[in-house]
């Protein structure tokens, strides 16, 4: 009798020594997976190409900023302007390069973009700021010129911010191929070759 409860008490240590290692590696198994998790902003970067985002905001009528241009390369290197109304004089011209966690960001925003939004021209609101845009993605460009709506008003406001927030080299002039399609002169105003070809 004794032997068989011990043979007993045997059984279910063996039993619940197995069930035990079992459970710890199926718990293990788990961490792995947590460990190897791919962060988002990884996703974001391997999803999105783009070889080169450029673009000019004339600011709304009363408003007294400066008109700017920005363009951003896939290396992260940037050029960003203000100049006058109608282009001219050029204030000042700027160059610098995004660290990654700023390109991480710029990557999010062409994420969120729909870009089919972009191939309809919206009537120009009182008062707006007026944008031109020529993005050149891995697989083809898309060009706007006009008013945007609220929400891609908004994107092209975070492209701005991430720009502006950087340190800021001064540099010599650079030409933005969408700088012109933003310059509406006034009446009787015609702004010259020169001054145009500069931009």
């Amino acid at each position: 009798m004794k032997q068989t409860i011990a043979a007993m008490f045997r059984c279910s240590f063996v039993f619940l020594a197995l069930l035990c290692f079992a459970c710890k590696e199926q718990k293990q198994d788990k961490i792995i997976v947590a460990d190897d998790f791919e962060p988002e902003e990884t996703k974001v970067q391997s999803e999105i190409h783009f070889e080169k985002i450029t673009f000019s905001v004339m600011q709304g009528w009363n408003n007294e900023e400066y008109d700017k241009d920005y363009e951003i390369r896939k290396d992260g290197t940037f050029n960003y302007r203000l100049r006058n109304r109608y282009c001219c004089p050029i204030k000042a011209n700027y160059t610098g390069t995004l660290d990654s966690l700023s390109m991480s960001k710029v990557l999010a925003v062409l994420d969120s973009i729909d870009f089919n939004t972009l191939k309809f021209v919206n009537y120009d609101e009182e008062h707006a700021s007026f944008f031109s845009i020529a993005f050149t993605m891995f697989n083809g460009e898309v060009r706007f010129r006009g008013a945007l709506d609220a929400k891609n008003k908004g994107k092209i406001r975070e492209l701005v911010e991430i720009v502006e927030a950087q340190e800021l080299r001064k540099s010599g002039n650079h030409k933005f191929s969408t700088a012109k399609d933003v310059i509406i002169p006034p009446p009787n105003f015609t702004p010259s070759q020169s001054l145009l070809d500069s931009l």
